[in-house]
């Protein structure tokens, strides 16, 4: 029964590794966009401007509001 357990243990502790290199893909933006890359984009972008982060990509001051800047190469490695 205790190796069942480990084997258990083992396997989540590898999937969770894993899953480190994973991104998801929020359905409702792709809904939105109608289409799979803007979705992408748009959820990083949410995700960016999101408080839960914690290295903002908003890093512009203007008119007393912070914007987010990317470089054009920068943009096909957010969508993957």
């Amino acid at each position: 029964m205790i190796k069942k357990q480990q084997k258990f243990l083992i396997l989540c502790f590898l999937i969770e590794e894993l899953s480190k290199e994973l991104f998801t893909v929020k359905l409702i933006y792709v809904d939105m966009c109608g289409d799979l890359i803007a979705g992408i984009i748009l959820g990083q972008i949410a995700y960016w401007y999101s408080s839960n982060t914690s290295t903002t990509k908003l890093r512009i001051l203007k008119e007393g509001k912070l914007w987010l800047v990317k470089r054009r190469e920068d943009w096909g490695m957010s969508a993957g």
